[in-house]
C-alpha cells in the first residue's frame, strides 16, 4: 500500500485530486452526508442531525454545530461525481447512529419510521439521478431491522465482527495476526498504520469505528464492483477512517485499488469553501 496527504485549499485542487484518485476506474463508489442521529428527550424520539429536517429547542445546538455538515459534504459529493468520467457511479450515506443515541432507547426505531431519504438530499440527488444511484444496504438477515436508505454504524459493527470471527474460524487471517485468549473471551491482534499490534476484535467487545469503516468499504466496493471508494468524513475520525480502508483491503480482502479520503471538519462549517479550506486528504493506493 502507498499512502499520501494532500491539502487543496480550493474547490479546483479538490476536484483534480479526486479526477486523479479515481483514475480509469469503471466504477466508483462515494460515501457523504453522514449525520448523527440524536435522541430529543422532549419527544422521546430519534431524529437525524441536518439541517432543514424538524427540531426543538432541546437539540437545536447540536443541528447549529453539526447539521451543515451532512448537506455540505452530499452536494459536494455529487458535484464531484459530476466531474468525473467514470461510467458506474454510487453514493451511499452512513450514520452515527450511537455516539448520542442512549442505551435504552431503540435505535430501530428511526428506520422503521424513515420513509426515504430527507427531502434536502433527495432533492439534490435527483439532479443527478441520470448518472448516480443511491446504494443500500442489503436486506437484513433474520429478523434484524433493515437500515436502509442508510447504512447504521452498529449494523456495520456487527457485521464486521461476524466477519471477523468467521476469517478466525477459518484460519485466513494473515501471519501478521496474533490470536490470544483473555478472560475467556477469544481476541485478535493486527497491524496498525505504523505496524504495531492492535486489538482488532474481541469476542467480548462490539467494534469500533476502524471495523465499521472496513466492512462498510468492503460491501461498498464488493457489491458494485468498484475499484475506486471515495469518503467525506468528520476529520476527527481520521484514526479510524485510515485503519479501516488499509483493513478493508489487506485483511477483508476488497478488490478496490484506491481510496481517497477527505477529512472535513464537522463542527462550524456553513459553505464550501469553508468546508474545503479545512480539507486533509489521504489517498491509499493498493497493488
Amino acid at each position: 500500500m502507498n499512502l499520501t496527504h494532500h491539502f487543496p485549499k480550493d474547490y479546483e485542487a479538490l476536484r483534480d485530486l479526486t479526477i486523479a484518485a479515481v483514475g480509469d476506474a469503471q466504477s466508483v463508489v462515494f460515501q457523504a452526508g453522514h449525520f448523527l442521529l440524536m435522541y430529543d428527550k422532549s419527544k422521546g424520539c430519534l431524529v437525524s442531525c441536518v439541517q432543514g429536517e424538524p427540531i426543538t429547542p432541546v437539540i437545536e445546538p447540536f443541528f447549529e454545530a453539526y447539521g451543515h455538515f451532512p448537506i455540505l459534504t452530499w452536494k459536494l459529493a455529487l458535484k464531484l461525481m459530476a466531474e468525473l468520467e467514470t461510467p458506474q457511479k454510487h453514493v451511499m450515506i452512513a450514520v452515527n447512529d450511537w455516539q448520542y443515541v442512549p442505551k435504552d432507547v431503540n435505535r430501530s426505531s428511526f428506520y422503521t419510521g424513515q420513509i426515504g431519504l430527507p427531502q434536502v438530499y433527495s432533492e439534490t440527488l435527483a439532479l443527478h439521478s441520470d448518472s448516480v444511484a443511491l446504494l443500500e444496504p442489503k436486506p437484513p438477515v433474520s429478523n434484524a431491522v433493515s437500515t436502509a436508505p442508510f447504512y447504521g454504524e452498529m449494523n456495520l459493527r456487527n457485521r464486521h465482527k461476524n466477519r471477523m470471527a468467521q476469517l478466525i474460524a477459518d484460519g485466513k487471517l494473515p501471519p501478521s495476526a496474533r490470536i490470544e485468549e483473555s478472560n475467556g473471551n477469544v481476541v485478535c491482534l493486527l497491524p496498525d498504520l505504523s505496524g504495531a499490534l492492535q486489538e482488532a476484535y474481541c469476542t467480548g467487545k462490539s467494534a469500533d469505528c476502524t471495523g465499521e469503516v472496513a466492512e462498510m468499504i468492503y460491501e461498498a466496493t464488493t457489491r458494485t464492483g468498484a475499484t475506486a471508494f471515495v469518503s467525506l468524513f468528520p476529520s476527527v475520525c481520521r484514526h479510524y477512517v485510515e485503519l479501516g480502508s488499509m483493513r478493508a483491503v489487506e485483511i477483508f480482502g476488497a478488490r478496490t485499488t484506491s481510496i481517497l479520503n477527505l477529512g472535513f471538519p464537522s463542527a462550524g462549517v456553513e459553505s464550501e469553501a469553508t468546508l474545503i479550506a479545512e480539507c486533509e486528504a489521504s489517498l491509499h493506493l493498493f497493488k
